[in-house]
């Protein structure tokens, strides 16, 4: 098979540059995939992370072996530490250890930035059996003994700073790597303290029974025995699910790991499987800029991104105020503007716009909304105008279509850049732009001249719009790449 000459890129015809791309593809093995994995060698490990990376780390004696991890790298380091490793925790890029050396006590910091190891003497102080601690801005702090609620904080040089009690039984302790506070966890309380500014605890919540193993992210506090807590909303929700660190937020819900399944579960305690990875007992999990990391007790490490997990579509019961003549999708000649899939903004939304004392019901219930731009994506190529209103809850509201011309449409397939309107009466209320995977160019179907566009963009000869650019993404990490022409290649049949 031959294609004309037109199908050109920057001298070279179709065939044979696509062909380079595969090559170089395969030589490279681009890492574009929505999981990677890792295999961790030499004993246990303990799953970490800071307010910068995620680490697994394990230790022996004085050595101590830390994987920096995200969905691109996995880098080793090994160093060593003055005296016999206790306890180890993490902190604005740095591993900190706790050794002892005899009957004194060090405190040893592992620089990310530089790769330096770093060693200060604390002296001959009473730290809990336990050696817990929490590091943050070149200070510590700790439990002097396991459940009193007396805490010191003291400088990397061994000074005291300041110390403070708590009249509780303290189960656990944290750092909130969001705003830097220090947590504590007693029976029936949660207390906050701002130990970088020499804080006293303050009672935030009192809460359910709360158990040893506590990690706190975004607000929302998460114990080893099933109970989840959202701090701001003050509202707690048992899972039922216990174990090691199992917990995480993916974009903006609550997630923990069971028997092979990454759970989420909503405020009224019901849960949902959202994503399937059979890892065994045991399993370590966190999360971390919408990506969940999973770490099983033979050393095996999965890095996931977030829009691969599948969650329910929530129905909203409150009032939204209508939006006004709601303007189009925006859109921008520049990459730096291009919509994110995995920013926690564009999301699976059900849409929902109800009005107090009105039986007025918009919903799009099969397709992503990102509310911010007015794009409705991921809709599959083909899909017509009768289809797509099938997928929408319209209840006393009417809809009109337009293609990229303004012009009226009732029927036929959908392009890109083809739009909706929905009105109450003679008011717009919302307005909506359709990005369709594939059809960059918005002709209604994916053909060789998307191709030929998505070309001419690697080559940075032209540029997509917003909605151009969610269509061109058709592996939906976020990025318009090499992997993007393969699959656009192999839709046509090249």
């Amino acid at each position: 098979m031959t294609y004309p000459n037109k199908y050109t890129v920057t001298g070279f015809k179709l065939i044979p540059f696509l062909m380079v791309l595969i090559l170089i593809t395969v030589i490279y093995t681009v890492k574009s995939y929505a999981v990677v994995s890792y295999s961790l060698v030499g004993g246990k490990y303990l799953l970490l992370y800071d307010n910068v990376n995620v680490y697994a780390v394990r230790y022996s004696g004085s050595e101590i072996h830390t994987a920096i991890v995200d969905e691109k790298n996995c880098r080793n380091v090994t160093f060593s530490v003055m005296g016999t490793v206790k306890s180890v925790n993490v902190c604005n890029n740095c591993v900190y250890a706790l050794s002892k050396d005899g009957d004194t006590i060090m405190l040893n910091e592992y620089s990310v930035r530089n790769d330096s190891v770093y060693h200060y003497t604390l002296g001959n102080i009473a730290v809990n059996a336990d050696y817990r601690f929490c590091a943050a801005e070149k200070r510590i702090c700790f439990m002097t003994d396991s459940g009193s609620g007396h805490f010191v904080c003291m400088d990397i040089y061994g000074e005291k700073i300041y110390d403070f009690s708590v009249s509780d039984e303290i189960i656990d302790y944290t750092l909130n790597y969001d705003s830097q506070s220090l947590y504590l966890f007693g029976r029936n309380n949660i207390y906050c303290a701002d130990f970088l500014h020499n804080g006293i605890p303050q009672r935030i919540l009192s809460t359910e029974d709360m158990r040893t193993g506590i990690t706190v992210q975004n607000n929302v506090v998460f114990d080893y025995s099933g109970n989840m807590t959202d701090i701001s909303a003050k509202t707690v929700t048992y899972s039922g699910i216990t174990g090691e660190r199992n917990s995480g937020v993916v974009n903006g819900h609550l997630c923990k790991y069971e028997n092979g399944c990454i759970w989420t579960f909503s405020d009224n305690g019901t849960k949902d499987c959202v994503y399937r990875i059979d890892y065994g007992a045991g399993v370590q999990m966190c999360s971390k800029d919408n990506k969940v990391y999973v770490l099983s007790k033979s050393g095996k490490l999965a890095v996931i991104n977030g829009s691969e997990f599948i969650f329910p579509v929530a129905v909203q019961n409150r009032v939204e105020d209508k939006i006004e003549n709601a303007p189009m999708a925006s859109v921008s000649d520049t990459k730096q503007n291009n919509t994110e899939k995995d920013s926690g903004v564009v999301s699976k939304s059900d849409m929902s716009r109800v009005e107090e004392g009105t039986e007025k019901v918009f919903s799009v219930n099969a397709y992503y909304v990102d509310d911010d731009k007015h794009i409705i994506w991921n809709i599959p190529d083909t899909t017509t105008i009768a289809a797509l209103k099938q997928q929408i809850t319209c209840k006393n509201y009417t809809m009109k279509f337009y293609d990229r011309n303004r012009k009226s449409r009732t029927s036929g397939k959908l392009g890109t850049g083809f739009t909706m309107e929905v009105y109450d009466g003679d008011n717009r209320v919302m307005a909506y732009t359709f990005s369709v995977n594939g059809d960059v160019t918005g002709e209604g179907n994916v053909n060789q001249n998307d191709l030929k566009l998505l070309f001419e963009y690697l080559a940075e000869k032209t540029a997509l719009n917003d909605v151009q650019y969610v269509s061109a993404d058709l592996n939906g990490d976020g990025n318009v790449d090499c992997i993007d022409v393969l699959r656009m290649a192999k839709k046509i049949n090249l």
